[in-house]
Protein backbone atom coordinates (compact mmCIF):
# COMPACT_ATOMS: atom_id res chain seq x y z
CA UNK A 1 0.00 0.00 0.00
CA UNK A 2 3.13 2.12 0.75
CA UNK A 3 4.42 1.99 -2.82
CA UNK A 4 0.88 2.81 -4.31
CA UNK A 5 0.78 5.68 -2.56
CA UNK A 6 4.06 7.14 -3.37
CA UNK A 7 3.72 6.56 -6.21
CA UNK A 8 -0.15 8.07 -6.80
CA UNK A 9 1.24 11.33 -5.06
CA UNK A 10 4.65 11.17 -7.08
CA UNK A 11 2.61 11.47 -10.34
CA UNK A 12 0.45 13.73 -9.01
CA UNK A 13 3.01 16.39 -7.34
CA UNK A 14 3.29 18.78 -10.46
CA UNK A 15 -0.52 18.46 -10.73
CA UNK A 16 -0.49 19.65 -6.73
CA UNK A 17 2.48 22.27 -7.72
CA UNK A 18 -0.02 24.06 -9.93
CA UNK A 19 -2.37 24.30 -7.66
CA UNK A 20 0.03 25.58 -4.79
CA UNK A 21 -0.89 21.87 -2.73
CA UNK A 22 1.23 20.43 -0.43
CA UNK A 23 0.92 16.62 -1.03
CA UNK A 24 1.45 14.58 2.65
CA UNK A 25 1.48 10.48 3.64
CA UNK A 26 1.82 8.73 6.70
CA UNK A 27 1.65 5.20 5.55
CA UNK A 28 2.91 2.12 7.46
CA UNK A 29 5.43 0.18 5.13
CA UNK A 30 3.98 -2.98 6.11
CA UNK A 31 0.36 -2.40 4.95
CA UNK A 32 -1.00 -4.97 2.58
CA UNK A 33 -4.45 -5.29 1.19
CA UNK A 34 -5.72 -8.50 -0.37
CA UNK A 35 -6.47 -6.88 -3.81
CA UNK A 36 -5.53 -5.46 -7.31
CA UNK A 37 -2.73 -2.97 -6.73
CA UNK A 38 -3.87 -1.45 -10.16
CA UNK A 39 -7.06 -1.05 -9.56
CA UNK A 40 -5.94 0.73 -5.98
CA UNK A 41 -3.61 2.70 -7.70
CA UNK A 42 -6.60 3.82 -9.88
CA UNK A 43 -8.97 4.48 -7.48
CA UNK A 44 -6.56 6.88 -5.25
CA UNK A 45 -5.26 8.76 -8.26
CA UNK A 46 -9.15 9.43 -9.32
CA UNK A 47 -9.93 10.32 -5.40
CA UNK A 48 -6.07 12.45 -4.63
CA UNK A 49 -6.61 14.21 -8.20
CA UNK A 50 -10.61 15.04 -6.68
CA UNK A 51 -8.51 16.41 -3.07
CA UNK A 52 -6.02 18.21 -4.86
CA UNK A 53 -8.97 20.19 -7.53
CA UNK A 54 -11.06 20.83 -4.58
CA UNK A 55 -8.24 22.59 -2.48
CA UNK A 56 -5.94 25.00 -3.85
CA UNK A 57 -3.28 26.78 -1.62
CA UNK A 58 -3.78 23.79 0.80
CA UNK A 59 -3.29 20.38 1.59
CA UNK A 60 -3.85 16.83 1.03
CA UNK A 61 -3.10 13.88 3.38
CA UNK A 62 -3.22 10.08 2.80
CA UNK A 63 -3.37 8.16 5.40
CA UNK A 64 -3.33 4.49 5.89
CA UNK A 65 -4.10 1.82 8.57
CA UNK A 66 -5.78 -0.98 10.15
CA UNK A 67 -9.64 -0.57 11.42
CA UNK A 68 -11.11 -3.72 12.76
CA UNK A 69 -10.54 -6.23 9.97
CA UNK A 70 -10.11 -3.84 7.27
CA UNK A 71 -7.60 -1.77 5.36
CA UNK A 72 -8.64 2.07 5.89
CA UNK A 73 -6.78 4.49 3.46
CA UNK A 74 -7.96 7.96 4.23
CA UNK A 75 -7.35 10.82 1.37
CA UNK A 76 -8.44 14.06 3.49
CA UNK A 77 -7.90 17.70 2.52
CA UNK A 78 -8.40 21.47 4.08
CA UNK A 79 -10.15 22.80 0.83
CA UNK A 80 -13.41 24.11 0.09
CA UNK A 81 -15.63 21.24 -1.28
CA UNK A 82 -16.93 21.09 -4.96
CA UNK A 83 -20.69 21.00 -6.39
CA UNK A 84 -22.27 18.08 -5.30
CA UNK A 85 -22.71 17.33 -9.52
CA UNK A 86 -18.97 17.26 -9.79
CA UNK A 87 -18.15 14.75 -6.49
CA UNK A 88 -20.90 12.50 -7.15
CA UNK A 89 -19.43 12.18 -10.91
CA UNK A 90 -15.74 11.48 -9.10
CA UNK A 91 -17.32 8.95 -6.71
CA UNK A 92 -19.08 7.04 -9.67
CA UNK A 93 -16.14 6.67 -11.35
CA UNK A 94 -14.51 5.53 -8.27
CA UNK A 95 -17.21 2.43 -7.92
CA UNK A 96 -15.39 0.06 -10.37
CA UNK A 97 -12.45 0.07 -8.60
CA UNK A 98 -14.05 0.00 -5.63
CA UNK A 99 -15.73 -3.17 -6.47
CA UNK A 100 -12.99 -5.00 -8.07
CA UNK A 101 -11.27 -4.70 -4.49
CA UNK A 102 -14.04 -5.61 -2.31
CA UNK A 103 -13.95 -2.33 -0.84
CA UNK A 104 -16.64 0.54 0.26
CA UNK A 105 -16.07 4.36 0.61
CA UNK A 106 -16.81 6.47 3.28
CA UNK A 107 -17.03 10.42 3.17
CA UNK A 108 -17.25 12.54 5.56
CA UNK A 109 -17.33 16.59 4.50
CA UNK A 110 -16.91 19.54 7.47
CA UNK A 111 -18.27 22.26 6.22
CA UNK A 112 -15.08 25.17 5.79
CA UNK A 113 -12.86 22.51 7.10
CA UNK A 114 -12.48 19.69 4.90
CA UNK A 115 -13.42 16.39 3.35
CA UNK A 116 -11.77 13.03 4.32
CA UNK A 117 -12.90 10.42 1.89
CA UNK A 118 -11.97 6.93 3.37
CA UNK A 119 -11.50 3.59 1.24
CA UNK A 120 -12.14 0.41 3.41
CA UNK A 121 -10.67 -3.11 1.95
CA UNK A 122 -9.97 -6.02 2.73
CA UNK A 123 -7.07 -6.27 4.93
CA UNK A 124 -3.85 -9.09 5.20
CA UNK A 125 -3.06 -8.73 9.23
CA UNK A 126 -0.11 -5.94 10.15
CA UNK A 127 1.16 -7.36 13.28
CA UNK A 128 2.56 -3.60 13.74
CA UNK A 129 -1.52 -2.29 12.84
CA UNK A 130 -1.43 -0.97 16.68
CA UNK A 131 1.81 1.33 17.08
CA UNK A 132 0.78 2.56 13.58
CA UNK A 133 -2.84 3.45 14.05
CA UNK A 134 -1.96 5.22 16.92
CA UNK A 135 0.88 7.33 15.04
CA UNK A 136 -1.75 8.03 12.02
CA UNK A 137 -4.51 9.26 14.81
CA UNK A 138 -1.76 11.71 16.23
CA UNK A 139 -0.92 12.89 12.52
CA UNK A 140 -4.24 13.26 11.73
CA UNK A 141 -5.15 15.14 15.28
CA UNK A 142 -1.84 17.41 14.16
CA UNK A 143 -3.18 18.11 10.67
CA UNK A 144 -7.06 18.64 12.07
CA UNK A 145 -5.45 21.47 14.60
CA UNK A 146 -3.18 23.30 12.14
CA UNK A 147 -6.14 22.94 9.18
CA UNK A 148 -8.80 24.62 11.96
CA UNK A 149 -6.32 27.36 13.03
CA UNK A 150 -5.24 28.01 9.37
CA UNK A 151 -9.29 28.13 8.70
CA UNK A 152 -9.84 30.63 11.93
CA UNK A 153 -6.74 33.40 10.13
CA UNK A 154 -8.78 32.95 6.61
CA UNK A 155 -12.17 34.06 8.09
CA UNK A 156 -10.27 37.14 9.81
CA UNK A 157 -9.37 38.20 6.55
CA UNK A 158 -11.54 36.66 3.70
CA UNK A 159 -14.97 36.46 2.43
CA UNK A 160 -17.04 33.77 3.64
CA UNK A 161 -17.19 30.74 1.10
CA UNK A 162 -20.20 30.20 -0.24
CA UNK A 163 -22.27 27.48 1.40
CA UNK A 164 -23.57 25.68 -1.50
CA UNK A 165 -19.59 24.75 -2.06
CA UNK A 166 -19.22 22.95 1.29
CA UNK A 167 -22.71 22.20 2.58
CA UNK A 168 -23.74 17.78 2.41
CA UNK A 169 -22.38 14.83 3.68
CA UNK A 170 -22.43 12.00 0.97
CA UNK A 171 -21.07 8.04 1.00
CA UNK A 172 -21.07 5.46 -1.61
CA UNK A 173 -20.41 1.69 -1.43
Amino acid sequence: VARVVRDVLHRLDSRAGRQFVRLEAAVAETLTIAGDHQALEELLSTLCAHAIDTTPCGRVLVTAGQRGGSTAIAITDDGIGMPTMRTASVLERSREGLALLGGRLETRRRKGIGTTMTILLPARPDRGADSWNATIHNTMTDFARVTETQKGRAKETQEPVPTELTEGSSGSD
